[in-house]
């Protein structure tokens, strides 16, 4: 046991280096795999046609469900979630279903989510 120890000791540079690139080689595989994910994301209301008020508020937070990358996903965590959706359109006594305007729901591209 003590020639372990002794080997750890003096080699403890080159082993903590060789552990730290088999994480970074494990995440950068395991990141390329598509992931599937929910996440609640808060919703805000950008533009409301003129004079109109909304009788019932939207939800606070909306529960989605996305597909990417592992790096896509991680990115994500990194960005403001945030959904803005326009109603200039709406009539006054028409009811809305969010599922509608899903395409409104909107990531950076460059995530490929």
């Amino acid at each position: 046991m003590e020639k372990y120890i002794s080997y750890i000791k003096t080699n403890y540079r080159s082993l903590s280096g060789s552990l730290f690139l088999g994480l970074l080689l494990w995440f950068t595989i395991t990141s390329d795999k598509e992931y599937t994910h929910v996440i609640y994301v808060p919703i805000t209301i950008d533009a409301l046609g003129e004079n109109l008020v909304l009788a019932k508020l939207p939800p606070k937070r909306v529960k989605l469900k996305i597909k990417g990358s592992g790096r896509s996903l991680f990115a994500l965590s990194f960005l403001d979630r945030q959904i803005g959706i326009d109603f200039p359109e709406i009539t006054s006594s028409q009811v809305l279903e969010l599922k509608d305007y899903k395409n409104q729901f909107h990531f950076p591209e460059e995530l490929g989510i």
